[in-house]
């Protein structure tokens, strides 16, 4: 079973699990998946490559994953 790790944003000192943020548009995403499928592919690789994970409080990209207690 996968445990979500949690991260501290380093901007707000928030610590919870990040957001998803994902390259791109979702409604160009549907606009090739109904106009040309080769090319929806493409850019769905292209959006899911380039997802980062950001602070869910203040949406900063300056987070680290907080260490666990032994």
């Amino acid at each position: 079973m996968l445990k979500k790790k949690q991260y501290v944003c380093l901007n707000c000192n928030h610590i919870g699990f990040p957001k998803l943020t994902k390259k791109g548009s979702k409604k160009t995403e549907i606009f090739w998946w109904v106009v040309a499928t080769p090319i929806a592919i493409i850019y769905s690789i292209y959006r899911r490559i380039g997802s980062k994970k950001i602070c869910e409080n203040c949406e900063s990209e300056n987070i680290i994953v907080l260490a666990k207690k032994n």
